[in-house]
């Protein structure tokens, strides 16, 4: 697997991470339902993340090798988005809002429902196939061979249910809740450098060949 690949997955993982609306409707819910109903929350966002996922690599195969400028469009206008919304993380005045303390006034919610709770938020998520799409332009080659592409769809589905799992299982835990309570705006600052660099790396490029294109 090439290097992009790995650095994909990685910058998938922070992004998971960083807290948003997923982050807090896993977590929040697993506070107030118990770590069942979380898990099962974050097992439908994993869901979600691997349907787009998938999506994403189906059309980006198609049109890798078909059209150089579409390919490049869509790469300047996903790397800006992923600039704008690290500048964001960094200069926003205060952290996501997250529960300050398990509150079990509720029982577990059903299997079904957390499950679906969780697949919908996640598939109703309008920035998901422009995020994934233009992290997997960075992650593909010219000519993706049908291994490559399974292999970014099991990695997306494998670090999406690790991560979002793991983090309710911490979460779940008050020693840990407080630690990342106490840290996440410094989290966040990271995050948002992160990937602004990440946007700049894939619109850059990008923006040279369209100017060029348009000046020839």
């Amino acid at each position: 697997m090439s290097y992009s690949f790995f650095v994909m997955l990685g910058l998938f993982a922070v992004n998971v991470m960083t807290p948003g609306a997923s982050f807090v409707l896993s977590v929040s819910n697993a506070m107030k339902h118990g770590r069942r109903s979380g898990l099962l929350i974050a097992l439908g966002l994993a869901t979600a993340d691997t349907m787009f996922a998938g999506l994403a690599t189906a059309g980006l195969a198609a049109l890798v090798s078909q059209n150089v400028l579409l390919v490049k469009a869509i790469s300047l206008l996903g790397g800006m988005w992923f600039v704008y919304g690290g500048i964001r993380l960094i200069l926003k005045q205060k952290a996501a809002q997250l529960p300050v303390e398990a509150e079990k006034t509720a029982g577990n919610l059903p299997v079904g429902l957390a499950y679906r709770l969780g697949f919908t938020a996640g598939a109703f998520n309008a920035q998901a196939i422009l995020f994934f799409s233009t992290m997997f332009l960075a992650a593909i080659t010219s000519k993706p061979e049908l291994s490559e592409a399974v292999a970014l769809v099991v990695g997306v589905a494998a670090v999406s249910a690790f991560t979002r799992c793991g983090i309710v299982t911490l979460f779940t835990t008050g020693t840990v809740m407080r630690f990342y309570a106490n840290q996440r705006r410094k989290v966040e600052t990271v995050s948002g450098g992160m990937l602004a660099l990440f946007g700049l790396k894939i619109a850059a490029p990008a923006a040279l060949v369209l100017t060029h294109t348009m000046l020839n």
